[in-house]
């Protein structure tokens, strides 16, 4: 099967889950991704880590949904994570969205963690899960078309990308996120279904770095959060706002329609990297 094919044919479960906060409105400003990622994160691995140790064995269920490492001798040492993770703040409640690649594990299971998690507290929050609802689609169903001549990239959580080893934290120029949105779709491909998606031609590399900034509104947002694992509170931060680019890049959507789903940058299963495409003739 060709490789771009059997990518868009992944199945992806997208599950939303509503938790209700009985002490009034909940702090905006907060981290909550990072927070419900660790909430959630432990109570999944009270339920499906058998291995009692510091280090996962290979066959370890949490291990590969949660933190999979690369057997292999190429490559990185981690693996992209089978899901994504975004949480947002409505007033008294967390909506907690989780799009699962692959169906990583039993949603039951995934339910029962989260509900535990917020009755245990996220943080010193506790909350209570009032509904979800779950949908089933598949990769290529939620790449979304073009959405008009000149779209905008809105970045809609703290977005880290990097540059030879460095964070960019002024407003990425499309060969930057061409580059970021090819080697993540290349990364899960390979990770998640064994599937190798063709390098770039190299005259796409050539145009991606001739295709300017036409208009641009970001800043670097930086938040607190706290590292159970370390024991203490650590400086977490992105990019927001948004970029519009000129000239004609209609070459590179096939990869770039894919952002908006595996998210972009680092720290996406803490809610990070969380991208958009929209209708941008006039300014956002």
């Amino acid at each position: 099967m060709d490789p771009w094919l059997e990518f868009l044919q992944l199945p992806v479960q997208i599950t939303h889950w509503y938790l209700a906060s009985e002490g009034g409105p909940l702090t905006e400003n907060r981290w909550w991704g990072s927070t419900v990622r660790g909430a959630v994160g432990s109570m999944l691995r009270f339920l499906l880590c058998r291995c009692r140790a510091v280090q996962h064995q290979p066959q370890c269920e949490f291990a590969r949904f949660f933190a999979p490492e690369n057997i292999t001798a190429a490559g990185p040492k981690f693996l992209p994570p089978p899901w994504a993770l975004s949480a947002r703040v409505q007033g008294s409640e967390l909506e907690v969205e989780l799009r699962l690649f692959r169906q990583a594990v039993p949603l039951e299971v995934l339910s029962t963690a989260v509900g535990a998690a917020a009755i245990r507290g996220f943080g010193q929050t506790r909350l209570r899960l009032v509904r979800w609802h779950h949908s089933s689609t598949t990769l290529g169903a939620l790449a979304a078309a073009h959405p008009s001549p000149r779209p905008v990239l809105r970045l809609e959580s703290p977005t880290r990308l990097q540059e030879d080893g460095a964070l960019i934290q002024q407003a990425p120029s499309f060969s930057q996120i061409f580059a970021a949105a090819q080697r993540r779709a290349r990364l899960c491909a390979r990770a998640w279904l064994g599937v190798t998606l063709p390098q770039p031609a190299y005259e796409h590399w050539v145009w991606a770095r001739s295709v300017p900034v036409e208009a641009a509104e970001v800043s670097w947002l930086e938040q607190l959060r706290y590292s159970r694992r370390q024991n203490q509170l650590m400086r977490l931060g992105g990019l927001v706002g948004w970029v519009r680019y000129g000239g004609e890049w209609s070459w590179a959507w096939p990869w770039l329609r894919l952002a908006p789903i595996l998210g972009l940058g680092k720290l996406t299963t803490m809610g990070l990297g969380e991208v958009r495409w929209e209708d941008g003739e006039g300014e956002p």
